[in-house]
């Protein structure tokens, strides 16, 4: 089959999981030439000589539209257990007691995360409701949780399009147990001690974010800057914000380089972003 494998793991005994996605339409006989692309997971022996097990899953047809699958990201955790995820436009093989063990319309795109047991077998699978965003990584954490990135869209938001939200679910899926915001695209994310480190571009590319003041770059240069962000997952989101725009035009500041989020003294601003904590006595904001 054509489509190809998406990502790659290596477990600690040494054995090698692949994902990716099976597209029938290309290579199938005449009966499967309008079935929609599904996702697989295989799991290899250390030499790659010997398949130890697969799984299969989506693709189809609904009113004779090809219902399409992805596989975004593959993790393994520190027990051995696989995490996949993607999106979903047929049926997953979901299981009772998860955060979304049902979809809704057919033929529209859901995220999903399916956990593997060592063995192949499925431990569980659910659907994300799409309001949430679109999957964009997935990275196993200890005590059997999974980290998901989600980029979701809205043209009505003031500060870009596009918001990208790490969600954390417990071990069984039954739950989200946390929840934290980022301003960039991640690109790869790594876990350490609580900690999690995140390298990426910005979402948006005429539209800065304010660094932290101890940042090594604090300043934004142009839209093709890198971010590098670190989250401390052991404690609830902080406050984050994510643009400073003119309170008239809505619009970030801009200096003869272009947008750059400058602002000036007597500037009347309006700032936006997350958490932020209900107005009060105790709320300040500084400019330096």
């Amino acid at each position: 089959t054509t489509g190809g494998g998406t990502a790659i793991g290596v477990d600690s005994k040494g054995a090698v999981w692949v994902s990716g996605v099976a597209d029938p339409s290309t290579t199938g006989p005449p009966s499967s030439r309008r079935l929609g692309s599904a996702g697989f997971v295989a799991k290899y022996d250390g030499s790659t000589s010997r398949k130890v097990a697969s799984v299969g899953f989506g693709g189809g047809t609904g009113f004779q539209i090809p219902l399409n699958t992805s596989v975004k990201s593959l993790s393994i955790d520190d027990a051995d257990a696989v995490y996949i995820s993607g999106s979903i436009e047929g049926t997953l093989p979901s299981t009772p007691g998860v955060i979304g063990p049902q979809r809704g319309q057919v033929g529209r795109a859901y995220v999903y995360v399916m956990k593997l047991h060592t063995s192949g077998s499925t431990r569980y699978a659910t659907y994300i409701p799409p309001e949430l965003g679109n999957v964009h990584l997935s990275k196993a954490l200890p005590n059997g949780k999974v980290l998901l990135s989600l980029i979701r869209e809205d043209s009505r938001a003031p500060c870009g399009t596009k918001f990208v939200r790490l969600l954390r679910l417990d071990e069984g899926a039954s739950r989200i147990d946390g929840e934290w915001f980022l301003q960039s695209t991640p690109s790869a994310m790594t876990f350490q001690k609580d900690k999690l480190y995140s390298a990426g571009r910005l979402l948006e590319v005429e539209l800065p974010f304010a660094a932290t003041a101890d940042a090594h770059l604090s300043q934004y240069a142009n839209g093709l800057d890198s971010v590098i962000a670190k989250l401390d997952l052991s404690k609830p989101s902080q406050p984050s914000i994510n643009c400073v725009l003119n309170a008239a035009s809505l619009l970030p500041g801009r200096n003869s380089r272009g947008f750059d989020g400058s602002v000036v003294p007597r500037e009347i601003v309006s700032l936006f972003g997350d958490d932020f904590p209900i107005a009060g006595d105790d709320l300040q904001v500084t400019f330096d």
